[in-house]
């Protein structure tokens, strides 16, 4: 998963910034070639929800060239269990009776880790900031992920929330849709489709292209006042340092 921020950019107006195309499909043919899956790979509830599988410590992934992709670090214990995402942190212990419970720290403050019946992530949170909730909330239908968000904690941003339009063969995002607005600046919202350029040798991608389609609304003086709307279009690449138990 990945969000892209673009209000940086909004000044740009109109401006196209695709990156090279040619050979893409070529590098995803040889990348799905690559990287036959283990049989003994290790699937877990966090590790396929971060498209990942096998005995994974620890992820980092970004856009390094261009910036335009948020940084994502995660750390997994040797269970595939979600320790640490960003800046939270999440631990676990057995209680008396053998059942595994969750204890969860915030750098920050205090931390609310929820998951459904599967398993499954539904809040790595933090409480209650001046907006609502602070922290990651995810979504499923039919045993996929749908829909996931980040809410901040400043007055002035709103959430950004991305729905999830599209899977490849091999059950990873293919395409998403993103809407973010800033109260000051505008809002954006954004198509990005995926394209896997690059595996390792647990089939897990390490390189993909991003090709992102936003339409960007800008205020003159806050939010209500007189806008202007562009569109603009870009190919990113995103790439993922994984370590292995």
């Amino acid at each position: 998963m990945a969000v892209v921020l673009l209000f940086v950019d909004c000044k740009d107006n109109g401006e196209n910034q695709s990156g090279k195309t040619d050979g893409d499909n070529t590098e995803a043919s040889t990348a799905q070639e690559q990287a036959p899956v283990q049989i003994d790979t290790l699937h877990t509830p966090d590790l396929t929800l971060f498209e990942l599988q096998g005995p994974v410590k620890s992820v980092k992934s970004g856009d390094s060239e261009n910036e335009i992709l948020n940084d994502l670090e995660l750390n997994f214990d040797e269970h595939g269990r979600l320790t640490k995402m960003n800046e939270y942190s999440i631990s676990y212990e057995s209680n008396p009776n053998g059942v595994v419970e969750i204890k969860s720290k915030y750098l920050k403050g205090k931390e609310i880790v929820e998951r459904d019946k599967e398993g499954r992530l539904l809040a790595v949170a933090a409480g209650e900031g001046c907006g609502g909730s602070v922290g990651y909330y995810f979504t499923y239908k039919k045993g996929k992920l749908t829909e996931y968000r980040y809410e901040y904690s400043e007055c002035y941003l709103t959430s950004y929330e991305v729905e999830v339009k599209g899977y490849d063969a091999q059950g990873r995002i293919s395409k998403d849709e993103c809407g973010m607005c800033d109260e000051d600046a505008g809002c954006v919202e954004m198509t990005t489709t995926y394209t896997i350029t690059k595996t390792d040798e647990w089939g897990n991608w390490t390189e993909r292209k991003a090709k992102i389609h936003s339409v960007i609304t800008e205020y003159e003086e806050g939010y209500g006042d007189e806008c202007t709307t562009s569109t603009k279009n870009m190919t990113v690449t995103e790439k993922r340092t994984i370590t292995y138990y």
